[in-house]
């Protein structure tokens, strides 16, 4: 009668899921966090929120989108993009973090650059929710906007002082979506909503994280869960509201998982036919609050009220049981050594606990306590255990040292894996297991030493997404080529050796000659290792308008080397006098162009690479003193990137592949604008070799002395320090600047200067030596 019970039950649970799992549809997700508002104070935790909410729907199954800190144009490009992806999706869900305000009964969400100064600014420099819906709304099944976005904010006190005839509410205005569409607000309309100044997460979005993960808990119930949640914390102060509604099919983010570690689909039926009430009551009781997700809950709390009346019934009704009618039933000897005898070699479990529940005080009942308990040792089914431990209440204490067990052996094995999938996997099979919190600590910390990881991969140039602990193929990858470089077992999973390999790396410069790019430091420059090879140097003599002293040509080998993918810049250079170097100019003119990404000007070589100077700086840094500057030769090499025309892009020269004076023509070149000044690095296409500006922008010093030509250069590429027919008062500088016409930015071409010079035209790039392995 029990298994029928628990058959339909089965049943019953499978007609109530059908469609229920976010997992298994194609679901995506736009998360948005404004913190750092340019007209406004900035808050605290929408940040935190939506990036704590982005790797929770991630771990549901969810493709999810990042946006922090976005200004309108970003907020409509990813709106866009979203509604594009939604209308392939079955379900779609956006959250919202930041500022929000009403106006004219209509929401609008705030991005990060908006002013409104004055009410009728809020159409042009804010985003409505309706947009925020239609890019939702293209969605199959269910589409989910949720904003923890009604904080108090300054924008809706500016716009009060200014007279008009618009409406403003403190917080969002009333909604009405309509179809399979849920708004959720954190506050409900008209009032305000708490950024939990103080902690991680605003209460709204505290309670959201603490739910949405929760197995078996429908939406609706999820939405209560959430409101409750926020209220209580509040001290009633915030109430979040719901507003929409969806057809009769359920929906639950994570379904209950049925049949781990002991099928609640059994155990309500084991506990519903109980004929006594007091039992059935208690067996109820325990069910609720071992399944607190599951589906049956609500047919079991229905349940267990009925039980309850029963039970205090049957109590009211029976006089109050003597002694004699409660003492057990004397024990037969010979039913006992019997029912023994069928038992005694099983090797089923339950037989023997059916022997002990019915014989507990037969003589033979020990030896069955103790060939039970090693049947149980050596079962490695949790299930089974489960069912038995829920079967049998008397044989628990084995049972629940046996599961206990496993658990642990099954949740070490997942941390042992070094993979969020693992965790996850275990919390899913094992859901309100005692160690769930244990494995979600696990997932928490191994998170933040994959983010840790990728941080580091991405400075050394091995990876260049987000590190936001996601660890997947690109990650993985980098991770093995760091591994192989390092000699390290190659499975491309975050150990505490990789880790601690990753940290030191930057004072382990033969490393280095493993990687196409890097960055050693938080204040080094990117720097790009070029191959070794050979070349022809100089300019031969049909090339027009060339210099005699381009020449004569001769191959030249060079050694791999790495040099800066961008010209240093002002935002370089003035760190580095903020740290107490760059002593001799610690402030260089930027003559009214800006400074940050621009490259630094007005910088001599003796500035570069004098005591104390910018190369003093960066060797400070990192081991040995790697850092200089290139030689001519290097410079030229690296610059051309094995081509050999007078430039090292396709075609002719032209104003939209360099900064220069375009006024003039070379070769036939177009002529176009001449912008008179810097532009920031990395303005215009890279070279071959991915190094941006060798021509133009500002001219490069190098290390060479001045030699009117190259008979009797070096020809392995190192610098021409020797004063022998030369002039080390002077040095080289190579490239061309943007005041340069076309012809002075050859790759050929030579420029040179008195090393003391300063000059609004002069920048420079740094070189790195790289040791072979």
């Amino acid at each position: 009668m029990r298994w029928i019970l628990a058959q339909g039950m089965a049943a019953l649970v499978a007609m109530m899921v059908v469609g229920a799992g976010a997992a298994q549809a194609r679901s995506v997700a736009l998360v948005i966090g404004n913190s750092a508002y340019r007209h406004a104070p900035r808050l605290d935790n929408p940040y935190n929120d939506a990036n704590d909410v982005a790797a929770a729907l991630t771990r549901l199954g969810f493709k999810v989108t990042r946006l922090y800190d976005a200004d309108r144009d970003a907020m409509l490009e990813a709106l866009e993009k979203f509604q594009a992806e939604a209308a392939r999706s079955e379900i779609a869900l956006v959250f919202y973090a930041g500022h929000g305000i009403g106006v004219d009964g209509r929401s609008w969400l705030v991005p990060v650059d908006a002013v409104l100064a004055r009410q009728q600014a809020v159409a042009l420099e804010a985003i409505s929710l309706a947009q925020v819906l239609a890019a939702a709304g293209e969605a199959s099944r269910l589409r989910l906007v949720v904003l923890d976005a009604c904080r108090d904010d300054p924008f809706t006190r500016r716009m009060r002082k200014i007279h008009g005839s618009r409406r403003i509410s403190r917080g969002l205005a009333r909604i009405e979506p309509v179809g399979d569409t849920l708004v959720w607000y954190a506050a409900k309309d008209g009032s305000t909503a708490s950024d939990g100044t103080g902690k991680r997460n605003s209460p709204f979005s505290a309670a959201l994280l603490k739910h949405i993960e929760r197995p078996g808990l429908e939406i609706g119930l999820l939405f209560r869960e959430i409101a409750g949640e926020v209220r209580d914390a509040t001290k009633g102060e915030q109430i979040p509201f719901s507003y929409g509604s969806l057809s009769r099919d359920r929906f639950f983010f994570r379904p209950a998982a049925v049949g781990a570690p002991a099928d609640d689909v059994a155990a309500f039926a084991a506990a519903a036919a109980l004929k006594a009430p007091a039992a059935r009551a208690a067996a109820l009781e325990a069910f609720i609050a071992r399944y607190p997700g599951s589906l049956l809950r609500a047919s079991a709390e229905l349940a267990l009220a009925t039980a309850r009346r029963a039970a205090a019934a049957t109590a009211a009704a029976s006089p109050a049981a003597s002694p004699a009618a409660t003492a057990p039933a004397p024990v037969s000897s010979g039913d006992a050594r019997a029912d023994w005898i069928k038992v005694r070699r099983s090797v089923d479990p339950a037989a023997l606990a059916s022997y002990r529940a019915r014989w507990p005080k037969a003589r033979f009942a020990k030896l069955a306590a103790a060939r039970f308990a090693r049947l149980v040792g050596a079962t490695t089914d949790l299930d089974a255990l489960g069912r038995l431990r829920a079967r049998f209440p008397a044989e628990s204490a084995v049972l629940t040292t046996r599961i206990a067990a496993l658990l642990r052996a099954e949740l070490d094995k997942a941390i042992a894996a070094r993979t969020v999938a693992a965790l996850e996997a275990f919390r899913r099979r094992r859901p309100g297991s005692p160690l769930d919190a244990e494995a979600r600590a696990a997932i928490a910390a191994l998170e933040k030493d994959l983010a840790a990881a990728q941080r580091e991969l991405r400075r050394l140039g091995l990876f260049d997404g987000e590190p936001d602990g996601i660890w997947g193929e690109a990650s993985t990858t980098a991770l093995k080529k760091f591994e192989a470089a390092r000699k390290l077992p190659v499975d491309g999973r975050v150990s505490a050796k990789d880790l601690a390999a990753l940290k030191v790396v930057r004072v382990l410069p033969r490393f280095l000659a493993d990687l196409e790019k890097f960055t050693e430091c938080a204040a080094c420059p990117e720097m790009v290792a070029i191959p070794a090879g050979s070349f022809l140097m100089g300019s031969p003599k049909t090339e027009l308008k060339r210099y005699e002293y381009e020449g004569p040509q001769r191959r030249v080998v060079i050694k791999r080397f790495a040099i800066g993918m961008y010209e240093i810049t002002f935002e370089q250079w003035d760190r580095c006098a903020a740290e107490g170097y760059c002593r001799s100019n610690p402030k260089p003119s930027d003559q009214g162009w800006g400074r940050g990404k621009r490259p630094v000007i007005n910088v001599s070589w003796e500035d570069i690479t004098g005591a104390g100077g910018f190369l003093d700086w960066m060797n400070s840094k990192v081991a040995g003193s790697p850092y200089r500057l290139p030689s001519e030769a290097e410079w030229e090499y690296a610059a051309r990137a094995g081509t050999v025309g007078p430039f090292s892009f396709k075609g002719k020269i032209s104003a939209d592949k360099a900064n220069y004076d375009a006024d003039y023509s070379y070769a036939g070149s177009p002529k176009g604008v001449f912008r008179r000044k810097t532009l920031p690095v990395g303005s215009f296409a890279a070279n071959p070799w991915g190094l941006y500006d060798v021509h133009g922008n500002v001219w490069e010093w190098v290390q060479d002395c001045w030699h009117g030509s190259y008979r009797g250069a070096p020809a392995d590429g190192a610098a021409w320090m020797a004063a022998d027919k030369g002039d080390c008062s002077h040095s080289i500088l190579r490239g061309g600047s943007w005041g340069s016409i076309a012809l002075g930015l050859r790759s050929a071409l030579r420029h040179r200067n008195l090393r003391a010079i300063r000059n609004g035209g002069y920048g420079f790039r740094v070189a790195r030596t790289i040791i072979p392995r």
